[in-house]
């Protein structure tokens, strides 16, 4: 019986002694799970060849016989179709085509360009029809490259006839209204008229204009 009592005392002291000492339970850790392996990013897409050769390239442009792309560096490379894997054959294929701009398109927008206004007695002054002429020439000069700076330049122009042209149409002149009264000058009624007729045209012409922008988008 002390023999017994003895065991469960030294045994009561071992768990004691444990606790105390901050002897922690083993805690099972979990498995490490596998990190997905990182592919570098691609860049455009995967261009194939024929001979299982692949590129890395944004799609730039294609002709009948070829396609270019860029590649990441910033370089271009054109690949020949017949180097090239069917299905990238087939893909540039589905991709929208350019609208090619010509000089006959250009040209069939010239044809409608707005003409001078006349006065009462039907003829048109020199400064009106001047300036009709000043802007048609710059109109025909019009070629499918150099749309946007040509367009540019002739609203530039236009916006600075306004402002001059503005200044003399507010001119007063006999009743106020431009036109003469008995004895005055004709010239000068004539100018203030013209200059009015001139600003009207120019807003006609600004909006005839518009009619090169859709030629002139990057497509």
């Amino acid at each position: 019986m002390k023999k017994l009592i003895f065991i469960l005392i030294v045994l009561a002291g071992v768990i004691l002694y444990t606790r105390q000492s901050g002897v922690a339970e083993p805690v099972e850790l979990p498995a490490e799970q596998p990190q997905p392996q990182q592919q570098a990013p691609v860049f455009g897409r995967t261009w194939t060849a024929k001979d299982g050769r692949t590129i890395e390239g944004e799609y730039i442009s294609a002709t009948k016989d070829a396609v270019t792309v860029r590649r990441a560096d910033g370089t271009t490379v054109t690949i020949p179709f017949s180097l090239l894997a069917e299905s990238d054959v087939s893909w540039v294929g589905r991709q929208p085509k350019p609208v090619v701009v010509t000089q006959e398109d250009i040209n069939n927008i010239v044809q409608r360009f707005p003409r001078p206004p006349s006065l009462s007695s039907g003829e048109v002054t020199n400064e009106l029809k001047q300036l009709h002429d000043k802007y048609l020439s710059m109109v025909k000069f019009i070629r499918p490259g150099t749309i946007p700076a040509n367009l540019k330049m002739i609203r530039n122009k236009i916006d600075a006839d306004i402002k001059v042209l503005t200044e003399i149409a507010a001119t007063r002149h006999g009743d106020g209204s431009g036109r003469r009264r008995s004895g005055q000058s004709k010239s000068a009624e004539n100018s203030i008229l013209s200059a009015r007729r001139s600003l009207s045209w120019l807003q006609g012409l600004s909006s005839y204009l518009k009619a090169f922008d859709p030629l002139a988008e990057p497509k």
